[in-house]
């Protein structure tokens, strides 16, 4: 908190961007901007790896769905075989 308090950076939660505009003059701003972009890029990649996550977990959701479309058709086409006579199959 400390650190915080004295640097109090601009944190924009939404984009994942922080700005060190009201570091105190010792602080150095150099760095200040390349511990940003690094930061920056730390959530960008947290965020990129979330994203390709989620889609891994929608598609096997969805192949599980199709499987289970696929076994509901096989067991509907069995029944209707069973109905239906064998000439008209």
């Amino acid at each position: 908190m400390p650190w915080l308090a004295v640097h109090n950076p601009e944190i924009d939660w939404e984009k994942g961007e922080i700005k060190m505009t009201r570091c105190p003059p010792w602080c150095g701003k150099d760095n200040r901007s390349r511990k940003a972009k690094e930061w920056q890029e730390k959530v960008r990649k947290r965020e990129t790896r979330k994203i390709e996550e989620e889609k891994a977990i929608n598609w096997a959701v969805d192949e599980k769905e199709d499987w289970g479309r696929k076994e509901e058709m096989q067991v509907d086409h069995q029944k209707i075989e069973g109905i239906v006579p064998k000439k008209f199959h």
